[in-house]
């Protein structure tokens, strides 16, 4: 009788440890690809505004080694934009590992939120006060 009690507890324990993993699982936000400087999903930007934008991105990138990507989502798939930014930036990896220089500008218009994520190598430079002041104008 003690053994069957103690048996159903692990197998009770087992079937929502599994249901808390998948729910985790399927609750990650889907991204989308990332293929180039600027990752227009809204289609916020025509062809020539984000071809410029991304070569003058991939200049700065070579004249730095610093890396900015802009990316319009349709949606933040109900994540706030903090959230959403900070997985998506490691998701990508964006900037270089051993620098941690990255910096990637969020446009969520559905929502009505911008964000700049910076990596941990640019935060003296890009302070979240700068960032503030640069989404404001």
């Amino acid at each position: 009788m003690l053994q069957t009690q103690i048996l159903r507890r692990v197998t009770h324990g087992f079937i929502l440890l599994w249901l808390f993993i998948s729910i985790a699982v399927n609750a990650a936000p889907e991204f989308p690809q990332l293929d180039d400087r600027v990752v227009d999903t809204a289609g916020l930007l025509s062809t020539s505004m984000r071809d410029a934008l991304s070569s003058e991105l991939a200049a700065h990138e070579r004249a730095t080694s610093n890396q900015v990507v802009v990316v319009t989502l349709t949606s933040l798939q109900g994540y706030s934009i903090d959230d959403f930014g900070n997985q998506l930036g490691r998701h990508w990896g964006i900037g270089q590992k051993e620098r941690d220089n990255g910096v990637l500008l969020i446009v969520a218009p559905n929502e009505r939120k911008v964000r700049i994520e910076v990596g941990y190598g640019l935060e003296g430079v890009l302070t979240d006060a700068l960032s503030h002041n640069i989404i404001q104008k």
